[in-house]
């Protein structure tokens, strides 16, 4: 996502420690460029067995240390330095010790002649089972790759588990050094970091942007340190987590940039469920107008938990808002106290967008959500839940300073499904006034659900502020009551348009201008018009449209979910499985593990079984040679195989007579 072309700066380490700590190369180096260089220096490394390594090795470019099927630890006195170059390292099983260091050190800086002979220096590491990188007390165990220039590479591989408890990091020692790639995974386990661990591609302090950090996993995902991909005069660089049966959960990251770059990016994928416990900064870098970040997160079959703030703002001048958005098949939180920005920044930055989409429901109670705008304009929010929403505290998208319009404000509730909108706080899509005679404008602000309830202490706003005031629509598919204030004034009064049923609208706050009630009779079936789509009332045993089913209960998996829609996990495949929750439904589908028994519907294969895609593959064809001379062998997919008998066709004599083929009864054919 990042390049140095599109600027991001957080906090740097500075270069002394990095060399220092980082990446101390220790005098008086042996060298190697194979495991059995190794063993033949170092005494804790035999040639078979488990390998120890104490000593220090210089490795060669483009060498292999091939330990594969050994459990490999490199001790407290033990180095594998690559230097500028690039090496592999396979093994059975790795362990870093406290005080080990495999390491690299990028040599490009000026005054190295440009272009650089030896950029990017990597390790490539593949373990057959775990790898831990240790740590006690102050002492870790470092995978380093220190940069000084265009940036180092570290790709850890392992089937089993990687656990960093000491130190993974691809950073500067420079302040015009890029960040590094980081890339690590678990095929067939888990990524875990620990409380104390450093896992960070951060850029230098000057022209320079963050790097790249990648995690994925068969199992979870879960970083208990923030991830460190800052950049300096340009852009920050980017996270990515991505679980493939469990959860993630990430502790923050840091991201910003100093000066002209845009802020770090942050791409979350989980089977399950999403726990965004740390801190985001993302902002860009002042005063060049970087833009914020970009958050993805999905959460498959779980639930979104955001417990940090996420700042994704636009800097000075112009710095355009970032793109967040939040995606779970269960509930999207956001915890009281937290902030998620993507404000526009300096005089005209525009605001960025945040959106949530909620397979149950969406709650943000005491919450500050803000897309607000300078003279550019504000931004957007959406949230849309089969659920319910609950909003309290500040959703903004507002124009900050005068000429600038308002942004747009959509909140949907029980879409394909059931629950209220409820307002306890300030929605405001309102303008910011007006300036040597041009005026923003409000924009369109959108409610809808079930019940639509806007309380004492909520407030719904799309002012003019001498300009046109924004068009707000509420529909309530149930009861409507609005206790609090609803306002779309402006030089020119906007409009408020309440949409409900007959005798469901009820409150006493304030609305203006004069509302503009539509009142609508229900809808009985689909693909009827100017009528509201009734919630479903689960649970009594009656099918009411928009229900197809209704057995009684509102839980899943039973056939008829949640929601009293007609439910099948299956998609028919027998090579796909898919499990239930009685709160979230179906699950997305998985494959079965390769080997799987299956039927790829041709009847000329035998023994079918499933790949690792999820696909059925015909295995060997069947033998269809029944051994009958008078018979034409074929096979029918459909029905399997085919004798046809050659009827009067010659096939031997006796006694000076020639036989020919002769059909008979049950299909027979002899000679005769």
């Amino acid at each position: 996502m990042s390049s140095v072309l599109r600027s991001r700066a957080g906090v740097v380490l500075a270069a002394a420690l990095f060399l220092a700590v980082g990446s101390a190369r220790p005098a008086q180096a042996l060298t190697a460029c194979t495991a059995a260089d190794i063993t033949a220096q170092d005494p804790g490394c035999p040639a078979s067995g488990a390998c120890s390594i104490t000593q220090s090795f210089t490795v060669g470019g483009s060498c292999v240390l091939d330990f594969t099927g050994r459990a490999v630890t490199v001790s407290a006195s033990g180095v594998l330095d690559v230097g500028p170059l690039k090496a592999t390292l396979n093994a059975g099983s790795l362990t870093v010790a406290p005080g080990g260091q495999i390491i690299g050190q990028e040599h490009c800086a000026p005054p190295v002649v440009s272009p650089c002979p030896q950029p990017n220096p990597s390790w490539t590491i593949n373990s057959g089972g775990p790898v831990a990188v240790q740590a006690s007390g102050s002492t870790v165990g470092r995978i380093s790759i220190a940069t000084d220039w265009l940036g180092g590479t570290i790709a850890i591989t392992a089937v089993g588990t990687v656990t960093i408890s000491g130190a993974v990091q691809s950073s500067d020692t420079s302040s015009q050094a890029n960040g590094g790639h980081v890339s690590i995974t678990s095929s067939g386990g888990h990524v875990i970091t620990n409380t104390g661990s450093t896992l960070a591609a951060q850029g230098g302090t000057g022209f320079a942007a963050g790097g790249f950090v990648s995690l994925s996993a068969a199992g979870r995902v879960s970083v208990a340190e923030s991830v460190d991909v800052s950049g300096g005069q340009l852009d920050g660089g980017e996270v990515d987590a991505t679980a493939l049966q469990q959860d993630v959960v990430l502790h923050g990251v840091a991201g910003n940039s100093s000066q002209v770059g845009f802020g770090a990016d942050v791409f979350v994928t989980a089977a399950t469920s999403v726990q965004l416990l740390g801190a985001m900064a993302l902002t860009g870098g002042s005063p060049g107008g970087g833009g914020g970040g970009i958050v993805q997160v999905t959460a498959g079959f779980g639930d979104v938990t955001i417990a940090a703030n996420i700042l994704a703002d636009g800097a000075a001048s112009n710095g355009v808002g970032g793109a967040l958005d939040f995606r779970a098949a269960g509930t999207v939180t956001v915890n009281s106290g937290v902030t998620v920005s993507a404000q526009g920044g300096g005089n005209s930055g525009t605001g960025g967008t945040i959106t949530m989409e909620a397979g149950r429901d969406v709650s943000a109670s005491s919450v500050t959500l803000n897309v607000s705008g300078q003279s550019g304009g504000a931004g957007g929010i959406g949230i849309d839940a089969r659920g319910g929403v609950t909003l309290g505290g500040t959703l903004a998208a507002t124009g900050l300073v005068k000429q600038a319009n308002g942004g747009s404000i959509s909140i949907t509730a029980g879409d394909g499904g059931f629950g209220p909108v409820t307002i306890s706080g300030t929605v405001n899509a309102s303008a910011g006034g007006c300036s040597s005679g041009v005026c923003g404008n409000g924009k369109t602000l959108n409610i809808q659900g079930c019940a639509v309830t806007v309380t004492a202490t909520g407030q719904v706003q799309a002012q003019g502020a001498g300009g046109i005031g924004g068009a707000i629509t509420l529909t309530a598919r149930e009861l409507m009551t609005v206790s609090g204030p609803i306002n779309a004034t402006g030089g020119t009064n906007g409009s408020v348009t309440l949409v409900h049923r007959v005798n469901d609208f009820t409150g006493a706050g304030t609305i203006t201008p004069a509302p503009t009630h539509t009142v609508l009779p229900v809808c009985t079936a689909p693909g009827q018009t100017n009528c509201l789509v009734p919630c479903p009332t689960c649970g009594n045993g009656i099918v009411e449209f928009p229900e197809t089913c209704d057995d009684g209960n509102t839980v899943s998996c039973d056939g008829c979910s949640q929601f009293c829609q007609t439910e099948n996990c299956s998609d028919g495949n027998t090579c796909h499985t898919a499990s239930c929750d009685p709160q979230l439904g179906c699950s997305p589908q998985s494959n079965v593990p390769a080997g799987t028994a299956c039927s790829d519907n041709n009847a000329c294969t035998l023994f079918d079984t499933c790949n690792s895609s999820g696909t059925c593959v015909g295995g060997p064809a069947a033998n269809c040679n029944d051994g009958n001379a008078c018979t034409a062998d074929s096979c029918n997919p459909a029905t399997g195989c085919v004798h046809t008998c050659n009827t009067g066709a010659a096939c031997g004599g006796s006694c000076g007579n020639t036989l020919h083929c002769t059909a008979g009864g049950g299909g027979s054919c002899t000679c005769q």
